[in-house]
């Protein structure tokens, strides 16, 4: 049965509903806190990193794949901005970077870092949903399930840099600059499955695509949690 857009997008939300936890792990409730050490800190930003560094592959690859001028505009955009908008030292990922040396972590150890096993599994999924599927089940589940969930912890983490740990306005651009785009490319992915998602097989996707994602995402938070304090051997040996 084809489902209307409110009908549809009642059931995304349900799903994200449904796979958030019912308890914030407690990583993640010091780090939302500002009681993380600074360990911790840089342990998270490390795996967060891997994300970044491979944002603008998965919205290429959404643009590659589809076959709409209007839709492939709007990924167009994102591209762009993931690219800092064409400006020097301002594409996304040095701007991670400019965050992680001002907790401490160089280049060089950034560059060295190993994915855990988590994060391996959500970056491989989101690769192969945006690489393979319909343009409209990768912006569901990369889009809105992905970095339309995102933005919802980046005020916290603004907070907690700007005001606890109080770190520089440039230090944290990357925060700020998402505090705005990740909101925006949310509502533009959800507008466009919202739109385009207009056979019952696709929506079907959509919900998959969108359950995946958030059970994904979910387990690369959680492992994030379980895996500090394993130490810098033993997550390289399991990488």
């Amino acid at each position: 049965m084809l489902l209307s857009p409110m009908e549809l997008e009642e059931k995304i939300y349900q799903i994200i509903g449904r796979t958030l936890p019912k308890e914030i792990d407690p990583f993640w409730m010091d780090l939302f806190s500002g009681t993380l050490p600074i360990d911790g800190l840089r342990h998270w930003a490390k795996q967060m990193y891997f994300i970044t560094e491979d944002f603008g592959r998965f919205t290429s690859a959404i643009h590659a794949n589809c076959p709409v001028f209007e839709v492939r505009h709007v990924l167009a955009e994102t591209i762009y901005e993931e690219h800092g908008r064409m400006l020097a030292e301002k594409d996304h990922p040095e701007l991670f970077r400019k965050f992680t040396r001002a907790i401490g972590v160089s280049d060089a150890e950034l560059a060295a870092a190993r994915p855990l096993p988590e994060t391996e599994a959500l970056l491989d999924w989101l690769m192969d949903l945006c690489l393979h599927r319909n343009y409209v089940e990768a912006l569901a589940g990369f889009g809105v399930g992905v970095e339309g969930q995102a933005n919802k912890g980046i005020p916290l983490f603004v907070h907690v840099f700007r005001e606890k740990m109080k770190l520089s306005e440039d230090a944290i651009e990357f925060w700020t600059t998402h505090a705005e785009d990740d909101i925006e490319h949310g509502r533009r992915s959800l507008e466009i499955v919202l739109q385009y998602a207009n056979t019952p097989s696709l929506q079907a996707g959509v919900l998959e695509a969108v359950r995946k994602s958030m059970e994904r995402l979910m387990l690369f938070h959680h492992g994030i949690g379980r895996w500090y304090g394993a130490g810098e051997e033993r997550v390289a040996a399991i990488a």
